[in-house]
């Protein structure tokens, strides 16, 4: 075993959330005869074509991001769910990855939804945790595309109570988006915006979706209530 080489490996796996692709690997001096050996005995595992985990077959959650973002190489970023899951502005437990690429087409791969976009700027790309992923501007507009209304607004909401919500920026992001479905949805979200209406339990949750779909005010979520002898509820 060349140590040095097996030091840099460990050291690239460790910056990379132990995901390596068959690339960075020769250029470490292993050949693709080295690699299946290696894969064979257990000290690396494939995960996409051309990517591997290190030392471990599982990845955790940030690996499975990186790992899909190596599956399609320097231009891919993580986006639309999985971004948000990664910016901390929406959950996503979902087992597939999102991840897009700046072209007019893309080829699929088991385990990660790959979307393609002509107007993926610079501008629209960031990098949390070592992770390429699209900014929180533009993973707002990514998720009208894939998400109910209420699902962007209150992934708006969490970005607003982490202080993550740009308006400038988010406006900018719009308009690189052009005309599509999430830029349409995320501009009626803000233009009803107020103030964010995050709920504490789905029975919340259900009725302020009724008031919206009856066309009702939205009531005050989560509001305190002060009483005349000046106890305050909420």
């Amino acid at each position: 075993v060349d140590l040095p080489s097996e030091a840099a490996i460990v050291a690239l796996a460790e910056r990379q959330h132990a995901a390596v692709t068959l690339a960075q690997l020769m250029l470490f001096g292993l050949g693709k005869a080295a690699v299946a050996k290696r894969a064979r005995d257990g000290r690396l595992y494939r995960i996409h074509r051309g990517v591997y985990a290190v030392g471990r077959p599982q990845l955790t959650e940030h690996g499975k991001w990186m790992a899909a973002v190596l599956a399609y190489g320097p231009r891919a970023v993580i986006s639309h769910r999985s971004a948000a899951a990664l910016l901390g502005i929406r959950r996503d437990n979902r087992a597939k990855t999102d991840v897009t690429l700046p072209a007019r087409s893309v080829r699929p791969r088991p385990r990660i939804e790959v979307h393609a976009s002509t107007t993926l700027d610079p501008a629209d790309v960031t990098t949390v945790d070592g992770i390429p992923c699209t900014t929180v501007a533009r993973t707002l507009v990514d998720l009208g595309d894939v998400v109910p209304r209420r699902a962007v607004e209150r992934a708006v909401d969490q970005a607003e109570l982490l202080r993550l919500f740009d308006l400038r920026a988010v406006e900018d992001a719009l308009d690189r988006a052009g005309r599509r479905r999430g830029a349409g949805l995320l501009r009626a979200v803000l233009a009803d915006y107020e103030e964010p209406t995050i709920t504490r339990r789905e029975l919340e949750e259900r009725f302020l979706a009724l008031c919206r779909s009856a066309s009702l005010p939205s009531p005050s979520v989560n509001a305190w209530i002060t009483l005349s002898e000046g106890v305050a509820y909420q």
